[in-house]
């Protein structure tokens, strides 16, 4: 992690040895989402005059050697804040990393990650060659130790298959590739990447095709990733397989995308009439361009048996699902360019058959400030940008989920929404986790929108997910400076996250949900009588519980006035857990009151040394409005 602006370099060297290189490596860089900055992976060259790294002050500082070797570089802006490369073969030795601004320049951390092993199939060399072939339904890596390489793609399926070859070189070889047929006739045109990272779809290959690969200035090609898989059917008669019908359909229907390796590939404007039975699967896919706006919608006359459709890149497995009956289930669509996969599966409890219709157009962008592509899953989170609202939409009951990346030192963070209908669920993760930190669930009443305040962040990347139903909604996330004292910092839910309650100093706080339990801790050394003074939000109500060793000592609960207790308590660490309950107020930005405690003239003051175990007290409470909490030990 750093920062870089104006003339401002960093630089890192990146150390590899054998062992370290047996597999695909994944480089990632996040930026601030405010400045723009590049990160540039380079083999230094040889610097001229063999300088002793000693700079003369007043000299002009020291540029990039004549002779770097660039190999890749990630890019962040304000509107993309995370760029990422994967997969890569990384040779051994020394490799090193320079940030350099771009206008502004900001902050940054870079992650790089290890992945899946290389396991070699075979090598060509001067010496000799093994007989290697890229076989389809396998992941294949070779040892090329020749400029200029020919290997025969052994394909499986009927005559009607389309293909998909992906291809990833080694770092620092500038390859070229392209695909013929067995009479040398060009399939796929020659690209050339340094590394090489490329993928061609929907590729109809025949018997005897072959991949060319070739490696400028006579240096040999390294190790080669290949795969290849099948990527939909040619349109026209079906096959033997596909004329199989059940007894309960016409004859004369043909059945389509029956298989992932069968999909049927849609393009902008086309309509597919379906006809499906209870839990059937259908395999569809489209190319998306840059710049260009998708509406996918799924209508029928029969509402009650729902179509659900997930939408993947054609290369991974991470899907996002709708299920419905809408000409819009995914609207305005801005997705990066690149081809998609869609799943389609029948629910419902009707066994008979249903007539869908599929279709795909293009549409207008979303508006500026609106998500502007799917967000349902925690892999296709959105980015939230610090005081930048965001606006969506829930058609049906469903998620959103957004990524937040924070730098610099640790800050609190308020989080708040703004619906048309209330919303039902705010929850904050650590990127990774399944498991929220944080969580504000809405009341049955849906007196309120939503927000997170007081929550103190580490420089890192979080998810931010939220639950609603059929409404727009609005989300901000801003920074409100560093940790102040006087003041609970959340988490607090737990023993473990408890905040620190010095004795003799107030602490102020709210409570951001029904089930909102804030924590603090204190400590002491001996016997002793302390005194604790609680103030309940105006017009509500608090609930308070004292924890020795396990054992609640004191609990009071539905106090609506202010508080005095003194009693006699053992040496030890102490829990004080303070819990409010429905709280009908907006979010976040707020200035709090702050009352001199011992000037208010409505204390009910409670002698309680014994008290303290009998245990007397017990119940929860609902908070009539949201507002602050002082506490004072």
């Amino acid at each position: 992690m750093g920062e870089v602006s104006g003339d401002d370099r960093d630089l890192f060297r990146w150390a590899l040895d054998d062992a370290e290189t047996d597999r695909l490596w994944h480089i990632e860089l996040q930026g601030d989402g405010e400045g723009e900055l590049d990160a540039e992976l380079f083999w230094p060259g040889e610097e001229e005059g063999g300088t002793s790294g000693v700079s003369t002050f007043g000299a002009e500082p020291a540029t990039e050697a004549d002779g770097d070797t660039s190999l890749l570089t990630l890019s962040v802006t304000s509107r993309n804040d995370s760029a990422l490369r994967e997969p890569l073969i990384v040779p051994p030795g020394e490799h090193f990393i320079r940030f350099l601004p771009q206008t502004t320049g900001g902050e940054y951390r870079l992650t790089l990650t290890s992945g899946a092993g290389i396991n070699i199939r075979g090598s060509v060399g001067p010496d000799g060659a093994d007989d290697i072939a890229i076989e389809s339904g396998r992941q294949w890596f070779f040892q090329l130790n020749l400029p200029d390489v020919i290997i025969p793609l052994t394909l499986e399926g009927d005559s009607r298959q389309l293909w998909r070859l992906a291809l990833v070189g080694e770092l620092g070889a500038s390859v070229e590739a392209w695909v013929t047929d067995a009479d040398g006739e060009i399939i796929a045109e020659a690209v050339e990447g340094s590394p090489l990272q490329q993928q061609w779809g929907r590729l109809d290959l025949t018997e005897g095709s072959r991949l060319h690969l070739r490696r400028a200035e006579g240096k040999p090609i390294g190790r080669l990733g290949a795969r290849i898989v099948e990527d939909g059917r040619r349109q026209g008669e079906p096959s033997a397989a596909e004329e199989v019908v059940e007894d309960d359909r016409e004859k004369d229907e043909i059945l389509i995308a029956g298989s992932p390796e069968a999909r049927h590939w849609l393009e902008a404007g086309e309509e597919v009439s379906l006809t499906m039975e209870r839990n059937e699967r259908r395999y569809f896919a489209f190319q998306a361009k840059e710049g260009v706006a998708l509406t996918l919608g799924a209508i029928a006359e029969d509402a009650e048996n729902p179509l659900q459709i997930c939408l993947s890149a054609t290369d991974s497995s991470d899907d996002v699902c709708r299920e419905g009956i809408s000409k819009s289930l995914f609207e305005r669509m801005s997705l990066s360019a690149g081809d998609y996969a869609l799943a389609l599966r029948r629910r419902g409890r009707d066994n008979e058959p249903v007539d869908y219709t599929l279709s795909l157009k293009k549409d207008e962008p979303a508006p500026e400030g609106w998500v502007a592509r799917p967000n349902d899953a925690r892999e296709w989170a959105f980015p939230l940008m610090a005081e930048v609202p965001i606006q969506g939409h829930f058609d049906a009951s469903g998620e959103a989920w957004f990524a937040l990346q924070v730098t610099g030192e640790a800050q609190q963070w308020a989080i708040s929404t703004e619906g048309e209908s209330p919303l039902e669920r705010l929850s904050l993760y650590h990127a990774g986790e399944n498991s929220a930190f944080l969580d504000n669930r809405g009341t049955r009443r849906g007196e309120q929108d939503l927000w997170l305040e007081h929550v103190r962040l580490l420089p890192g990347r979080y998810l931010v997910r939220l639950v609603g139903e059929e409404t727009n909604y609005r989300l901000l996330a801003s920074p409100t400076g560093k940790p102040q004292p006087g003041f609970e910092q959340e988490p607090n839910d737990e023993d473990r996250d408890a905040n620190p309650l010095w004795l003799g100093e107030s602490v102020q706080g709210s409570f951001h949900s029904a089930g909102d339990h804030d924590r603090f801790h204190f400590h002491l050394p001996g016997h002793n009588r302390v005194l604790i003074e609680l103030e309940p939000p105006e017009g509500g109500e608090l609930d308070m519980r004292l924890e020795w060793q396990g054992e609640t000592l004191l609990r009071l609960s539905n106090e609506e006035d202010s508080v005095r207790l003194d009693p006699m308590l053992p040496p030890g660490d102490y829990i004080l857990m303070l819990q409010g309950g429905e709280l009908p107020g907006p979010a976040i930005a707020r200035e709090s009151p702050s009352p001199i405690l011992g000037e208010r003239k409505n204390y009910r003051q409670r002698r309680c040394w014994k008290c303290a175990w009998k245990r007397t007290f017990s119940a929860w409470l609902p908070l009539r409005r949201r507002d602050s909490v002082w506490a004072r030990g």
